[in-house]
């Protein structure tokens, strides 16, 4: 077999063995024997061609020394020579670059694009090469124009960022191309990056052809701005995922009250989601949808391989925030430049799990996103509570209404009812040891059906008996109920309004708890006795009384207090409609939460850093809200609170995606501020913005976008913002190869902490200068750094920072050949990392322990080490290092004598994009794989080979994870 690549290198192989042709004439004569293969040429002609400034006689013998030369290196078997002429014949046993990327049907476009590497001939500028060169190029453009078509047509907006950044790449500036890279992003909601997009064509088209954008180009533009045009398709049906095997978690809120009755109902959910994917549990506010779905999730858990998690809306108030919202409530990290839709598909399609989405009703626009994963995922299953029907198709509807209680003609076994059970279980809670009588067992039922089993009803009525008796709760409701003033379906007269109850219930609350109750519905997602003492100015007393009239609940282990949304919804109308007490309540609110997350930004750096990121994210849908406020009315001093607690806790979960698009949100804000207070803010935003571009795979952009910040930054006295802005600068430069930008990035950052008094910023900038001294090779003086880099953080007490120098440590020690050592950094690294849950550095051990357990022999350790940093890399999307991991599976597989899997695997690897990328020490992650597949080739059959070699060019990335999961 004969392998031969013109296309950004000249490169042959015989029989997987590479050949050297140093001779600049053999490789002329071979290149255009190619280039016109099948055409049989004269001798005379082709000597003048390739020779056109030596004399005929020179120019002749010349030809006759390149071509004994050339028969020498590949044999006869494609040429046809005799006295006066000579081509070049291709057989079944020639592969040719050249034949792949020009060939004429449709349907081999992806081969027919990774085929070509680079220009024909790179460093060659003969007449011939260069008009080939421009031709060739054109077949390239061609091609991909039609991929990306082909996409664009399809929805598949993934694919369309992917192949149009891959043209860009090649160094041209193809206006089609940044045409479909706007039609993606704006399809995927990303308009800021459309914006981006078209000032990079700007850019490419004046540096390389000095003209402007053409009209089509900017009229597109213009109408993705407007919103017009945009695709009215969702992402692709077909959407790529990796799959996993690891049972997930399961994600439920912990009840602090008992769960009561509703056993019919529960077997009816359970009856209905073995036959439905869709289940909608639909009643009134207050009938126990959102206690029933937990309820019924946590008995269904087993049966769910990957877990069941639970979402609640009640405190996003975006549709755009939805994807976000479930993919934290399963602990899934967005960390690409994909739009986090994309992402959510992509994490649920393999997976069989449950996702219970709660308080649907004021997001009804979301049937579209729970469509798209019906549709992605085939084994997900979805139960949403709301007030209304989805009304989608595939919907399963339960209605409920209340729990079961006496009717007036029932006189026996009052207990035996789920409504009377309740009533008495919660008044215990109350008065302690109640125990009712059997005339006053006889009031309950008539409460119960005052309120038609209604549960929230029935807790609140409970809680009176702190004041009134059984008989007297009776009273009260029996002289102030309405009829139900709803027109939800199958709901009977009888069911009385719970307005009946609330209202009875806040009168009697005392003036003050009813004044703190109204001020705390500004809360989101429940909050400390801290935040409601100096937000709504409640105390102990006044809440330990909240928490006893059913008004509020409190979990004392994670010392929060939560808020029905019915309820708070009732508080919030108390309020009044005075704005200015509206505005100064939501000024105390967000004023508390700026200063929190200033206080956390301190702790997250030190002995506090463990309660500081559970404290955060408990409180994270509040402290969103306070940010958007300031946000809103551009409060410059407030928003820098937030920055770089913000930027804390978003690296440690790894969120790239919503911290880039967090930061953008100022930008957005401040675009025409002048004010000096707000060019710094906004220097600031940029700067991290463009750490979260770096990792989610647009470094070019986050590059620039770093020098603006730091341009901006240099006005000013703002030395932590800067070290910032540099790291920015020096993560997007790794990323884009430039490693003497790096340096020179990371060099600046340690000029300017050595002017600050702050240990935090020094060993933050310590990480990063050991890492560019591991880089350039000098393996002892990163050691040494790192060394004093995991002291300075373990003085802190930052856990998840002094994860870190511990990768620079094992890697050390990898490159000295010190694998005991190395392993056991990388396993404190892990353990650290755990410990807090920092994905970064869980995802590098893994990969580094599964690459050490391979080299070692430890064929199960590296097993466990390499499906584990599958798992999660496969989460976070990183595709470049899912090849690295596949690379690695491939050496195992070598080992454990698993040959020809080894065989497709690495066939896989070599012809993905992402082979090109470096490995740590091992040069590309495609040369690697090509060595080891050289030398399986010595070993194997050729049948044997050809066959594994076919199986692993058919798959798809996808595939691939999925197998090495099994």
């Amino acid at each position: 077999m004969l392998e031969i690549r013109l296309l950004g290198r000249f490169e042959l192989k015989l029989e997987g063995e590479l050949v050297e042709i140093t001779s600049r004439p053999v490789r002329n004569l071979l290149s255009y024997l190619l280039l016109t293969r099948g055409t049989k040429h004269p001798r005379d002609k082709l000597a003048g061609v390739l020779w056109p400034d030596s004399s005929e006689q020179s120019a002749r013998k010349n030809l006759r020394q390149a071509l004994w030369r050339l028969r020498k290196a590949v044999g006869d078997s494609c040429l046809q020579i005799d006295s006066q002429s000579i081509g070049f014949f291709p057989t079944t046993q020639l592969w040719l670059d050249l034949a792949v990327l020009e060939q004429e049907t449709d349907q081999d476009l992806v081969k027919a694009v990774l085929v070509y590497e680079g220009e024909l001939l790179p460093g060659y500028y003969e007449e011939w090469v260069l008009l080939e060169r421009d031709r060739l190029q054109a077949v390239f453009e061609r091609n991909v124009g039609k991929l990306i078509e082909k996409y664009l047509d399809e929805a598949r907006w993934v694919e369309v960022l992917e192949w149009a950044e891959r043209w860009i790449a090649q160094g041209l500036a193809p206006e089609s191309a940044y045409r479909a890279l706007m039609k993606a992003h704006a399809a995927m909601g990303e308009i800021s990056k459309v914006e981006l997009v078209y000032q990079r064509c700007i850019t490419a088209l004046q540096r390389d052809l000095g003209v402007e954008p053409s009209e089509e180009t900017e009229r597109l533009y213009q109408q993705l701005l407007a919103g017009e045009g945009l695709s009215s398709h969702g992402p692709p049906a077909e959407v790529q995922a990796e799959a996993a095997v690891e049972v997930g978690g399961v994600i439920l809120p912990v009840q602090v009250t008992t769960f009561i009755g509703r056993a019919r109902e529960l077997e009816d959910i359970k009856q209905l989601l073995s036959s439905s994917r869709l289940l909608s549990i639909t009643g009134p506010g207050g009938i126990g949808k959102t206690r029933l779905a937990i309820e019924a999730a946590v008995k269904l858990a087993s049966t769910f391989e990957h877990g069941c998690f639970f979402i609640p809306l009640a405190p996003i108030r975006e549709v755009d925030h939805v994807a976000q919202a479930i993919a934290e409530g399963m602990n899934f990290p967005l960390a690409t430049h994909e739009d986090p839709k994309v992402q959510l598909l992509r994490y649920l399609k393999p997976r069989q799990l449950l996702l219970v989405i709660d308080n649907l009703e004021h997001l009804l626009d979301i049937v579209d996103l729970l469509r798209e994963i019906l549709q992605a995922a085939p084994e997900v299953k979805i139960l949403v509570t709301s007030r209304e029907k989805l009304n989608i198709q595939g919907e399963t509807n339960l209605v409920i209404k209340g729990m079961e209680f006496p009717e007036p003609e029932d006189t026996e076994s009052m207990e035996r009812f789920d409504a009377v059970s309740l009533f008495i279980e919660r008044a215990g809670r109350v008065r302690p040891g109640f125990l009712p009588s059997p005339s006053e067992l006889k009031q309950i039922s008539r409460i119960c059906q005052n309120v038609g089993g209604m549960p929230l009803a029935i807790e609140l009525a409970a809680a009176w008996l702190h004041v009134l008796s059984v008989s007297e709760i009776v009273d009260e409701l029996e002289q102030g109920f309405d009829l139900l003033e709803t027109d939800k379906r199958d709901v009977l007269e009888r069911h009385r309004s719970i307005r009946t109850v609330f209202d009875h219930s806040w009168l009697m609350l005392e003036v003050g708890e009813q004044e703190v109750f109204s001020r705390l519905s500004v809360f989101r997602s429940g909050f400390t006795r801290e935040a409601a003492g100096q937000v709504a100015g409640a105390n102990l007393q006044q809440l330990a009384g909240l928490v006893n009239k059913s008004f509020l609940s409190h979990d004392p282990a994670m010392g929060r207090f939560e808020l029905h949304e019915l309820l708070r919804q009732f508080a919030e109308e108390q309020l009044g409609s005075v704005p200015e007490d509206r505005d100064s309540l939501m000024e105390k609110y967000a004023a508390y939460y700026a200063n929190f997350m200033e206080t956390k930004k301190s702790q997250l750096r030190g002995k506090k850093h463990e309660d500081a990121i559970a404290q955060i994210l408990a409180d994270i849908e509040n402290v969103r809200a306070a940010w958007r406020y300031y946000l809103r009315r551009r409060r410059t001093s407030m928003l820098s609170k937030f920055m770089v607690g913000f930027w804390h806790i978003y690296w440690i979960r790894w969120w790239n995606h919503a911290g880039m698009e967090l930061f953008a949100e100022v930008e957005s804000a401040l675009r025409n501020v002048e004010d000096e207070e707000s060019l710094q803010v906004l220097a600031q935003a940029m700067a991290l913005q463009s750490y979260f571009m770096g990792w989610v795979g647009i470094p070019e952009a986050g590059y620039q976008l770093a020098l603006e910040s730091i341009e901006l930054l240099g006005r000013f006295e703002r030395g932590e913002a800067l070290v910032f802005a540099y790291d920015s600068q020096a993560l997007n430069a790794y990323f884009l190869g430039r490693m003497s930008e790096e340096r020179e990035a990371i060099d600046k950052m340690l000029a300017i902490v050595t002017e600050l008094d702050d240990k935090w910023l020094r060993a933050f900038t310590l990480f990063a200068a050991s890492m560019i001294t591991l880089i350039e090779g000098d393996y002892e003086e990163a050691s040494n750094m790192a060394e004093t880099n995991l002291r300075l953080y373990e003085e802190l007490g930052d856990v998840s920072g002094s994860s870190m120098p511990l990768i620079i440590l094992g890697h050390s020690a990898l490159a000295l050949g010190n694998f005991v050592k190395a392993r056991e950094f990388y396993l404190r690294c892990l353990e650290k990392a755990e410990q807090v849950d920092f994905y970064y550095s869980i995802q590098t051990a893994s990969k580094y322990l599964g690459n050490l357990s391979v080299t070692t022999g430890n064929h199960a350790e590296a097993e466990h080490f390499l499906r584990k940093g599958l798992k999660i890399t496969r989460e976070i999307g990183f595709v470049r290092d899912l090849v690295n991991l596949i690379y690695e599976m491939a050496r195992l597989r070598a080992e454990q004598g698993k040959e020809e899997d080894a065989v497709a695997l690495l066939a896989f690897v070599v012809n993905h994009p992402a082979s090109a990328q470096t490995r740590w020490l091992g040069g590309s992650i495609g040369e690697c794989a090509e060595e080891l597949l050289s030398r399986l080739q010595k070993e194997l059959p050729k049948e044997k080979i050809k066959n594994a070699t076919e199986r692993g060019l058919a798959f798809e990335l996808d595939q691939v994870v999925a197998s090495l999961m099994q």
